[in-house]
């Protein structure tokens, strides 16, 4: 006979020290456990032009009280993300990078799946990386935004429409690509075809990882952090 084991709550800590279960009630009553930068969150967005439209009217509506339609005790109303979190977060991003959508179009539809998912985790991460290395603006945390086509195109069990794929230039085995990954080979041409079965097939986990990559390098470096933060649209 199987067995139910109820785990309790966990509480979390909020200003004052004060331990609460709920995140909401622990926000509206003491506010956030530490105090945060007074020029507020310096943010980054990337994404195709109509998401990054939605995500920037969903950061100008978080700025004042958020309600429910019937209010009760049980679902506080969200106050403002400053009047909650200490900290304004301004309505205008730091850096902005459009992803044309005709290129995403190109490579979310190719039919290989490792190729796919690898072409256009690309198209987001060089962008990211160019706009670090070339531009002087500091971004405390870059949101992606995920377009519904790479939300429906770029998970490990997605499947492009017949009638949509677009022939990958280049293909291999999985077995093939891990043995010519883990072996030493003089043809850069090998491994660059065998890098794209290297990682998950998912955009959401893949671009964090080549993502983690490129920031450990810059921490042993520089000594700098920035975060990423992966949303839907």
């Amino acid at each position: 006979m199987q067995h139910l084991i109820y785990l309790t709550e966990p509480k979390l800590r909020f200003g004052f020290e004060q331990a609460v279960e709920d995140p909401r009630d622990g926000l509206v009553l003491f506010g956030p456990l530490e105090q945060a930068k007074p020029f507020g969150i310096r943010w980054g967005v990337i994404g195709t032009p109509q998401s990054i439209n939605l995500f920037k009217n969903w950061v100008s509506k978080v700025q004042c009280p958020v309600t429910d339609m019937e209010p009760s005790q049980a679902r506080p109303s969200f106050p403002g993300f400053e009047a909650a979190f200490g900290i304004p977060w301004a309505q205008k991003p730091v850096l902005t990078i459009e992803i044309p959508s005709q290129a995403l179009d190109e490579t979310i539809r190719i039919d290989d799946a490792h190729i796919r998912v690898y072409r256009t985790v690309e198209l987001f991460e060089k962008r990211i990386v160019s706009s670090i290395r070339n531009e002087d603006a500091e971004v405390d945390v870059w949101f992606v935004i995920i377009p519904d086509e790479v939300y429906q195109y770029g998970r490990p069990k997605s499947v492009v429409p017949v009638i949509e794929q677009i022939k990958a230039d280049s293909r291999l085995s999985v077995p093939i690509a891990k043995k010519l990954l883990m072996q030493s080979t003089m043809f850069q041409e090998d491994r660059s075809a065998a890098e794209p079965y290297y990682y998950d097939v998912h955009f959401h986990n893949q671009l964090k990882a080549r993502l983690s990559l490129f920031y450990n390098l810059l921490y042993d470096l520089f000594n700098i952090s920035t975060k990423v933060m992966s949303i839907g649209c």
